[in-house]
């Protein structure tokens, strides 16, 4: 893993669903009311009565190894510097990158994908994204990939003695995610591919 890499975890075992986050992300990207590119999701287990509802983000995963990137026949779709999926505006609107993305996340919207590109502007002045800034509980925090798999696997270690199948769901998916998600059961639990 490259130390340059930057990363985003979320710690759903602190998210309270409050969705400052998905207000300041379409805020900061001038989005309109009915497109997002964070949603909160949640999912029900178990029968009654014993449910179980687990929250889990559906945004960008910024994959390493990033299957839309390849089927794009144009190459609108890159890793930016910080490590994030980007996409430029020689997007051509095919929709092909939709079926290839395993966390169904690309939307084309006036002939163009959209999606969450780690906020590369604020990140690039020496910011962080929108969505981790206004973050209340921190359940969303930013750095080097090293810094923050480090950290989330100390949380992780923290939640086990409660919850015995806590992990991190990031550093085997796709060659790696940029956006690492602590979770305090199996990722099938949270929607969440295997």
């Amino acid at each position: 893993m490259s130390n340059t890499r930057m990363a985003i975890v979320l710690d759903t075992s602190v998210c309270t669903a409050c969705y400052a986050c998905r207000t300041a992300c379409q805020t900061h990207h001038g989005l309109p009311p009915d497109q997002k590119y964070v949603s909160l999701e949640f999912i029900e287990k178990g029968t009654f009565p014993n449910v179980i509802e687990h929250l889990t983000r559906k945004s960008c995963m910024h994959c390493a190894d990033a299957p839309c990137a390849p089927v794009c026949p144009v190459n609108a779709i890159y890793t930016n510097e910080q490590g994030f999926v980007d996409v430029d505006e020689s997007c051509i609107g095919c929709t092909i990158c939709i079926p290839a993305c395993p966390y169904d996340v690309p939307e084309v919207i006036d002939g163009k994908m959209h999606k969450c590109n780690g906020c590369a502007d604020l990140v690039s002045s020496g910011q962080e994204p929108a969505c981790v800034n206004t973050c209340m509980t921190k359940a969303l925090r930013y750095g080097p990939m090293y810094a923050m798999v480090a950290w989330a696997n100390g949380r992780v270690n923290q939640l086990r003695p409660q919850n015995p199948d806590a992990n991190l769901y990031s550093t085997t998916q796709q060659g790696g995610l940029g956006m690492l998600i602590i979770l305090r059961s199996g990722p099938e639990e949270f929607g969440l591919p295997t």
